[in-house]
């Protein structure tokens, strides 16, 4: 928890900051919204069970990698 937390922080002080997109793929960005959101619906299986411990950094992933999308298509 604590490591996704970091990560997370330092993601966003990289984008935060960011004015161009040289030497960053959009088609990467793209694939990884899409693969965080197949993963969050993946853990939302009723099969699974998953925590609220495990799910929230999961949603939190996904508005971020949004909010990256949007950064990069400006």
């Amino acid at each position: 928890m604590i490591f996704e937390v970091l990560a997370m922080k330092n993601d966003i002080e990289f984008w935060y900051g960011r004015t161009n997109l040289r030497g960053l793929s959009t088609k990467l960005l793209v694939f990884n919204f899409i693969a965080s959101i197949v993963i969050f619906l993946y853990m939302m299986d009723e099969k699974e069970n998953t925590s609220f411990i495990i799910l929230g950094p999961l949603a939190l992933s996904i508005v971020l990698e949004f909010w990256k999308l949007t950064k990069g298509f400006d």
